[in-house]
């Protein structure tokens, strides 16, 4: 990621280098968006914690808790809490029941689950984390990662106003078509192939 190379630009600036994101074809994750609010990964790192505050915020709306595959999982049994199995079938298994993405992570070095579900035109409310904000840009609602009022207010707004969560999908949904992986991915191809001349 960009955010990495300007962290490290000491080490980099002395070096050729290229970036290339994690790919994410949108073709391959766009679906029929659900009616669920999301997280992915249930594990403290990526917020759990205000992932089931606000379970208890919105007591009458329906929640998908989607298990990691790495990290402690927090998974609780809650009536309307629905838990997803580790799966490699996002789009049928996650997207095409989400309607709004949750990523209250501590970190997160890009967010692919969040350039995943862009391309499905969900909205995606994010703690500001360097990798989130490069990977989402303008399209994403950032708030604070410990901002309990902040998070409730932003689920409030897109669940609440149609006209706001219309404006968000059409931002993720635009910013989608942005993310194409073809340049960074021939400049990878070309970098190794110099390697090999």
């Amino acid at each position: 990621t960009r955010w990495l190379v300007r962290e490290n630009s000491k080490v980099y600036d002395k070096l050729n280098h290229i970036v290339v994101h994690p790919p994410v074809r949108a073709e391959k994750h766009h679906t029929n968006k659900g009616d669920c609010i999301t997280l992915v990964n249930v594990s403290k790192l990526k917020g759990s914690e205000m992932f089931y505050k606000l379970v208890n915020a919105f007591p009458d709306a329906k929640f998908l808790a989607v298990e990691g595959a790495y990290e402690n999982q927090d998974l609780r049994d809650l009536k309307n809490v629905e838990i997803v199995k580790h799966t490699s079938d996002m789009p049928g298994d996650v997207w095409s029941r989400t309607k709004i993405l949750l990523m209250p992570s501590e970190y997160e070095s890009y967010g692919m689950a969040g350039v995943e579900a862009l391309a499905s035109g969900i909205p995606v409310i994010a703690s500001a984390t360097t990798g989130l904000v490069e990977a989402l840009s303008y399209s994403g609602i950032f708030v604070d990662k410990d901002d309990t009022d902040g998070w409730v207010e932003a689920l409030r707004d897109l669940l609440e106003d149609e006209e706001a969560y219309e404006s968000a999908s059409y931002l993720a949904s635009k910013r989608s078509k942005e993310i194409n992986p073809d340049e960074e991915l021939r400049n990878w191809v070309n970098a190794v192939e110099k390697l090999v001349e």
